[in-house]
């Protein structure tokens, strides 16, 4: 092989897909559906919104209101308390399955997801909950089984630090925050892409009980 057959092959060798070096293979396909789905979200960029709620009734009303392929970005101050932007999603959308992965929360939140299916503003729950959380706290473990027992709620520990929020069919809720407050600033990403939606319930649902 002389000197320009091996340039054209160095050049040949980059240009063929490589996979990425972490444990999930992405085919190429995929790939190039995904920088065409970059190219369109750059011209779809009106259609993202970024906003600093005080209070969770404002920031719910602005996630109902996304469209599908919606982002809305939000940072909440401390005093905000997560479960009830929840509480007030289900008033506004009434989902079929609501799907919570989280690492704590408090006997006012176990309070407020009961009521909410009580007055059918959400027709199931499925509940992921941190183990650690379950060992430190079993009161309010305790509390949030009384609750489920009479209710269509699901409840599954395992050694999660996740924090999804997901209203069926398609709305994604992904922060930094726990269910109450945490006296911290906290960041909310909220999409509405029954793609995103469908991946995290694929490796949520084999943790429900």
């Amino acid at each position: 092989m002389n000197t320009d057959q091996r340039i054209a092959a160095a050049a040949a060798s980059l240009r063929e897909p490589k996979p990425p070096t972490f444990c999930f293979q992405i085919a190429p396909s995929r790939i190039i559906r995904r920088v065409h789905d970059l190219h369109n979200a750059r011209q779809r960029a009106a259609r993202k919104s970024m906003v600093r709620p005080e209070h969770a009734a404002t920031l719910a009303t602005a996630i109902f209101d996304l469209a599908p392929g919606d982002r809305l970005h939000a940072i909440t101050p401390g005093d905000f308390v997560f479960a009830d932007l929840i509480t007030q999603l289900c008033a506004l959308a009434q989902p079929a399955l609501l799907s919570i992965a989280t690492l704590s929360l408090s006997e006012n939140n176990v309070a407020a997801l009961a009521s909410a299916l009580d007055a059918g503003h959400a027709h199931r729950i499925d509940f992921l909950i941190s183990e650690y959380f379950a060992k430190t706290s079993p009161a309010i473990l305790a509390r949030m089984t009384e609750a489920a027992s009479t209710r269509p709620w699901r409840i599954g520990t395992a050694r999660t630090h996740a924090k999804i929020t997901l209203l069926s069919p398609a709305l994604v809720i992904e922060t930094s925050a726990n269910l109450r407050s945490s006296q911290n600033i906290e960041q909310i990403t909220v999409v509405h892409d029954p793609e995103l939606y469908a991946f995290h319930r694929a490796w949520l649902a084999p943790l429900m009980p």
